[in-house]
């Protein structure tokens, strides 16, 4: 599928058919408005900026002013893979400080740090330990959370696949 958008120079509908077309040909035209009623409803004051669908026409070749469909997206799908990356990077990071301050709060005995003493001590490095085991017990959240990364790409995948159809 190819699109295009009704750009300022467009001043007549004749005009963006040549622009889109190579030519304004009768079939083109014929076809465009009728891929396009509602932008093109009223041909003679067109909607700048509007986003049409140009559809082939036998006999003429849609220029490059109608990319496809595809062309367009992949950009934005693949900067949505480098954004996803990023996201899971950050996410993993996150995940392997959490280990590391479970597993130094596992360790840790209230006296060792503060000889005992202070009972506020004691009930933070209590809610520490606390909040340790919590995220040792969510350990299957990397696994998961590596799972949902790799579903998103292939739904990615799918939706450039579906917008460059063979």
């Amino acid at each position: 599928m190819r699109i295009a958008t009704v750009d300022p120079a467009d001043t007549t509908l004749d005009a963006l058919v040549a622009r889109l077309y190579g030519a304004a040909s009768p079939a083109a035209r014929a076809a465009l408005l009728a891929a396009n009623p509602r932008p093109l409803a009223d041909p003679t004051a067109l909607p700048i900026g509007a986003v049409l669908v140009v559809p082939e026409v036998p006999g003429a070749l849609p220029g490059p002013a109608a990319p496809t469909l595809a062309a367009l997206a992949g950009g934005r799908v693949a900067g949505l893979r480098g954004a996803l990356d990023r996201l899971q990077a950050a996410r993993a990071a996150q995940i392997e400080r959490e280990r590391d301050a479970a597993a130094f709060t596992r360790d840790v005995q209230p006296g060792a740090l503060y000889g005992g003493a202070d009972p506020r001590v004691h009930q933070i490095i209590q809610d520490a330990k606390s909040r340790a085991a919590l995220h040792l017990q969510n350990d299957g959240t990397a696994a998961d959370l590596a799972a949902r990364f790799d579903a998103l790409r292939a739904d990615l995948d799918d939706l450039a696949a579906a917008l460059d159809p063979p």
